[in-house]
């Protein structure tokens, strides 16, 4: 977490998971950021099969100065969660 005299921001790299398996929660103090990510891949080849899957899972919290929370700025593209969040 980094900030100024304006803005907190926060940056993850969350490779693996999608935009609608991220859950985040800004608080006035508080921002909790969770992701659950559950992958099936079945391979099937000639003499061959496999089934494989994988769970993900990401936690994070931490306390925050005194935040504008509904004018927190989200984006995330190719697995790089970023988050402003402007200070009151």
């Amino acid at each position: 977490m980094k900030n100024n005299k304006h803005n907190v921001f926060l940056e993850f790299e969350l490779p693996g998971f999608k935009r609608d398996e991220i859950d985040i929660k800004i608080d006035d103090d508080k921002i909790t950021i969770e992701a659950k990510a559950d992958h099936e891949k079945e391979v099937l080849e000639r003499n061959f099969e496999s089934h494989e899957e994988t769970s993900q899972d990401f936690f994070y919290t931490t306390t925050l100065p005194p935040v504008k929370k509904h004018e927190a700025e989200i984006e995330f593209y190719g697995g790089n969660l970023e988050i402003t969040i402007p200070k009151k």
